[in-house]
């Protein structure tokens, strides 16, 4: 696989808002998706220790908890299209499509998630997704695949040593025929991986190696992924707010007609030794 160029620009002014500023060639320019379509129903967020927790509808909300300082959310001018810091104490919106909530948990996930206000990357709290299963994420859905779409979060394995081959941060394209997500290793590599519909029918996949970043237990690490599904379609990574792959095409297109979900959480592990993958600040633009 490969990667497409991104600057990323972060300008503060004394008592104002950050402003993230992104070279995305026109990214503003694409056709706007649109929240809804079929989803799974969420599952009931769990209860974790000294945390009062509620169940079912209301997103697993959790007692109001201080923020240290303002999330990466707040700090972003213009917002974009999705921002998510869990900073309304719950980890979903139970499918209400708003700008600043995951719609749901989804359904096969278990453990299902669950809020921590100990540990987060920019405000309390973060979405904890405990690996002692093999899938557990929180969903958002759109009608459509827009032909450039940034997406990103902050992550920390909480745990003292890093799980085998683990699928993190997954955008479903067209109908879920196209697919981008990252897999970090036990030794601390990263990859960013391709999974598509080959001409033949069959899977095709694709997958290209951050060889200058490495994950390290209890650290907190951001990663942002720019795909540009237009001319010929490719995508960017950004790690920690640095461009390290930068135009690296993608073997096939998607169809923009179809719709987009967003993944945030782990789709696969394997050989977990315990802990937990934390998730902060999730953004999805186009």
């Amino acid at each position: 696989m490969r990667w497409l160029r991104l600057g990323l620009v972060v300008t503060c002014a004394a008592g104002a808002a950050c402003s993230l500023a992104v070279s995305l060639d026109g990214l503003q320019g694409g056709a706007a998706a649109t929240d809804g379509g079929a989803v799974d129903a969420p599952g009931p967020a769990s209860a974790d220790a000294g945390v009062d927790r509620a169940e079912g509808g209301d997103g697993g909300a959790v007692d109001a908890m201080p923020d240290a300082a303002p999330s990466l959310c707040a700090t972003l001018s213009p917002p974009p299209k999705l921002c998510v810091d869990f900073g309304k104490g719950r980890l979903h919106s139970t499918d209400s499509h708003v700008s600043d909530e995951m719609d749901g948990v989804q359904i096969i996930s278990s453990p299902a998630p669950t809020l921590d206000p100990a540990h987060f990357a920019s405000s309390a709290p973060a979405a904890a997704f405990d690996l002692a299963g093999s899938f557990s994420v929180l969903y958002r859905t759109y009608e459509s695949s827009p032909p450039q779409v940034r997406f990103g979060a902050s992550m920390r394995f909480e745990a003292d040593a890093l799980p085998n081959d683990t699928d993190l941060l997954e955008l479903r394209l067209a109908g879920e025929t196209a697919f981008v997500f990252l897999r970090a290793y036990g030794d601390g590599r990263v990859t960013v991986v391709h999974a598509y519909t080959a001409v033949d029918g069959g899977n095709g996949r694709d997958e290209t190696i951050l060889e200058k970043n490495l994950l390290a237990p209890r650290t907190w690490f951001r990663v942002e992924i720019v795909v540009r599904g237009t001319g010929q379609p490719s995508y960017d990574v950004l790690f920690d707010g640095v461009t390290v792959l930068s135009k690296i095409p993608m073997a096939r297109d998607y169809a923009k007609a179809a719709p987009m979900r967003l993944l945030a959480g782990y789709t696969q592990v394997s050989a977990s030794r315990g802990g937990a993958l934390l998730v902060d600040d999730v953004i999805l633009d186009y």
